[in-house]
């Protein structure tokens, strides 16, 4: 074999033997993680209110804002509900947030987060929309009952199926103004196919066979 036919051997094998490339697995679903800056340290430590980020910033770790802004909102505005900071999706104005994580084609995922809205102006019915590959889903809080304390998290549930090795989740404000819906604990798990749960189910069966026969 010629020195030449031996390269393109080599860079064929390397080829069929690297991995595709991939976004990154889904992360900081409670906003904890964040750029070191002084607006936002004062807002984790409940000294300030919150750090408003603009569009194109990318200083909430995974995340990257759109529209106008949004806030990192801290505790001494009110509690979050995982952790100690949450985000209004209504900044200065309407904004949203997005995050692209590693997906595989043709698989349903289940998005699961948790809805506020900032209860210190605008109206009381916070509106926005959480969207991925082809699905979109509206969701509305009604914060008249908010306070600090309790600001009366509730649980959401939205699912989509993958179209590639890569999917993009946003979260849009749909509120004008500067007081807008808040979201807090967001998650991204597979839905099991049915094939799947009956394996489960059969394997559980069997070994509670096993245990009533020991």
């Amino acid at each position: 074999m010629s020195v030449l036919s031996f390269v393109r051997v080599g860079a064929a094998s390397a080829c069929l033997l690297a991995p595709a490339v991939m976004a990154a697995p889904f992360q900081n679903g409670s906003f904890e993680l964040f750029e070191p800056a002084a607006a936002d340290l004062l807002c984790h430590l409940g000294i300030s209110y919150c750090g408003q980020y603009n569009a194109g910033n990318s200083g909430i770790n995974g995340w990257v804002i759109g529209g106008n802004s949004v806030d990192e909102v801290g505790p001494l505005a009110w509690a979050a509900s995982a952790g100690s900071s949450s985000i209004d999706l209504s900044g200065a104005d309407i904004g949203s947030i997005s995050q692209t994580f590693d997906t595989l084609a043709g698989t349903t995922y289940r998005v699961t987060f948790d809805l506020g809205g900032n209860f210190y102006g605008g109206p009381a019915l916070k509106t926005g929309t959480v969207s991925a590959a082809s699905a979109t889903q509206n969701f509305s809080f009604n914060n008249i009952a908010s306070t600090a304390s309790a600001m009366g998290w509730l649980p959401q549930l939205f699912t989509f199926t993958a179209a590639a090795a890569s999917t993009t989740l946003s979260f849009i404000s749909t509120t004008a103004g500067s007081a807008g819906p808040a979201i807090d604990n967001v998650t991204v798990s597979v839905v099991p196919e049915p094939s799947t749960w009956l394996l489960w189910l059969a394997g559980g069966l069997s070994l509670a066979a096993y245990a009533r026969r020991r």
